[in-house]
């Protein structure tokens, strides 16, 4: 037998690492959602406050951000299926929407959380916004951090080309970072200043591209979210239903967000109860470049609200 690490033992201690370096006090360990192991990521005491990470992410791009938010909340943030340590990917059945609502909604149950403040960041913003449109009665608060997949009008080119049988899984595997140097400099598209990337998160996130299957999760995934052909979906297909979230909704907007900031203006005129604001010196992954201001504007939203069902029973 081999003595050398698999590629989960890499992972599980670049995920140690980056936990000690961020002082997050955090525990990793695995829960049941949807009949499934699911990773989750726990940190904190307080209110609860569920973390959804974007796509080709993990759950520990969350920790410089829980790190700052530990004293007052109690943060579960799940690998999403497919990424990480939740090794089973989108199934073939259901639609993107559907399974969004779904996992949430058992990880919600398999974690005893009747209520939560609920943040996502990208895909996982939209699976947020998914999720709280299906069941509003769970979500306290909502916060947006970055445009959540699908704000813009129409999918860009290259989206819609991964879409297509045969050619878009070759595009989509050239695309696929191969080396810790490919995986920064997606970073850097991600974010206004690579410079301040911890290189820990830097290590997690190379090791997690390494992982068996989520290359090929993180295909299937892409193909549900855009199409081909025919019309937009994500984030522009819940418009018509965004009016009903009666709850408040946070958009926190990176000064350099590649969505214009008008686009975020205009998904917050859809929502009753929402502020737009918008973290000077910040691209997408606003908490990344400014995580000291993100960690101040998202505590005080979240503080807001008193939460009026901690856990069942």
């Amino acid at each position: 037998m081999s003595d050398r690490p698999t590629p989960e033992d890499r992972f599980r201690t670049a995920q140690a690492r980056l936990i000690v370096a961020m002082d997050t006090h955090a525990t990793s360990r695995m829960v049941r959602a949807q009949d499934r192991w699911t990773h989750v990521i726990e940190a904190g005491g307080g209110r609860p406050v569920v973390l959804v990470h974007g796509g080709d992410s993990l759950a520990g791009s969350w920790l410089p951000l829980m790190s700052r938010l530990r004293d007052g909340f109690h943060m579960f943030a799940p690998d999403r299926p497919g990424c990480g340590l939740t090794r089973w990917p989108l199934p073939r059945d259901v639609t993107l929407r559907d399974h969004a609502t779904g996992f949430l909604l058992s990880m919600l149950d398999s974690l005893g959380l009747s209520r939560v403040n609920l943040v996502g960041s990208s895909m996982g913003g939209y699976w947020a916004l998914a999720f709280a449109l299906a069941h509003p009665e769970r979500v306290q608060r909502l916060a947006l951090l970055g445009a959540p997949s699908g704000s813009a009008p129409r999918p860009r080119l290259h989206e819609r080309v991964i879409a297509l049988p045969g050619i878009g899984g070759i595009v989509h595997a050239a695309m696929w970072p191969s080396s810790r140097t490919a995986v920064r400099k997606r970073l850097a598209r991600r974010v206004a200043h690579p410079e301040r990337l911890p290189e820990p998160l830097v290590d997690l996130l190379d090791a997690g591209v390494r992982l068996r299957g989520m290359e090929r999760a993180a295909l299937r995934l892409r193909r549900a979210a855009v199409p081909a052909l025919g019309a937009p979906r994500l984030t522009r297909a819940l418009r018509d239903d965004l009016r009903g979230l009666r709850f408040p909704v946070l958009l926190a907007w990176g000064q350099y967000e590649r969505c214009p900031v008008r686009w975020g203006e205009e998904l917050c005129g859809l929502l009753p109860d929402a502020c737009l604001e918008v973290v000077p010196d910040a691209g997408h992954l606003g908490w990344l470049d400014e995580p000291d201001a993100t960690a101040s504007l998202l505590g005080e939203f979240l503080d807001a609200g008193a939460m009026l069902s901690v856990r069942r029973g």
